[in-house]
């Protein structure tokens, strides 16, 4: 999937992105637009050319106003570059233009071998030099880090971060625009990407994960993690409103009774 047109507004829901493969950047997606709404989406298992963007390559007009890039309730998982390429940056997501809200979202990385290919590599999140900044609430990154690019010579970027768990402890200065009850050094104990029930494949949490009630919920509020409402299993995965989890999957206990105050979850 790729746009140029600045012009453009793209609104994604329940959709899957997996096995892609692009010659240059953008594996599942390179999008130049003026603003996105991103939710419930699966982004995976897709190779970039370059040492940027496997999953999404997201540029926006910097005079944009407000927050244009909105992703919320996604999982980008296993995305990569070949390894004959060298190191990488941003497999999940590079952040080239403009600003994204990142929230109640997972990116995990250890991309794994295309069929047939080298090993691939790749991190997870990229912030490129430049008046770019992205704004993280709630996000769950595993195997993989969050990078800012460093430009003496370019506009200040910046990253925001609060009650999100990244378990490569990010450089000094990678969150220059403040941060808040983050959690970084752990494991969050997360499983494989599977069918955990909902319309996309999602990382399950572990009951003991430190992800566990140490999110956030922020307005909008989100009623539900990135499964929704599976009709066939008869399940409405809804999200704790006081604290809920970190990343886009909500703990659903066998005992779960209430999604209040009065059930642990």
């Amino acid at each position: 999937m790729a746009t140029i047109d600045t012009g453009t507004q793209l609104s994604l829901q329940n959709v899957v992105f997996g096995n892609n493969q692009a010659q240059h950047t953008g594996g599942a997606g390179y999008l130049a637009l003026n603003s996105m709404d991103m939710a419930n989406t699966t982004v995976s298992a897709n190779i970039s050319g370059q040492p940027q963007g496997a999953g999404l390559y997201l540029v926006a007009p910097i005079d944009a106003p407000g927050t244009p890039l909105n992703i919320a309730n996604s999982t980008f998982s296993g995305n990569g570059t070949p390894a004959n390429i060298g190191a990488s940056a941003g497999a999940g997501i590079t952040l080239s233009g403009g600003r994204l809200q990142l929230r109640n979202s997972t990116v995990y990385g250890n991309p794994v071998a295309a069929p047939g290919g080298p090993p691939l590599v790749g991190g997870g999140i990229f912030v490129r030099s430049g008046d770019n900044h992205l704004d993280m609430e709630s996000v769950l990154v595993a195997g993989a880090d969050v990078v800012r690019e460093i430009d003496l010579d370019a506009a200040a970027n910046s990253i925001r971060a609060r009650h999100s768990l990244i378990q490569t402890t990010p450089a000094s200065g990678t969150f220059n625009a403040g941060d808040s009850e983050n959690l970084s050094g752990i494991d969050p104990l997360i499983a494989p990407l599977a069918a955990n029930g909902g319309y996309t494949a999602t990382h399950a949490i572990a009951p003991n994960s430190p992800a566990r009630d140490r999110g956030d919920n922020i307005f909008p509020l989100l009623s539900t993690d990135q499964r929704g409402v599976d009709a066939t299993l008869g399940l409405t995965f809804n999200r704790y409103y006081d604290r809920p989890d970190i990343g886009a999957y909500e703990y659903f206990g066998e005992d779960t009774i209430f999604y209040w105050d009065n059930e642990d979850h």
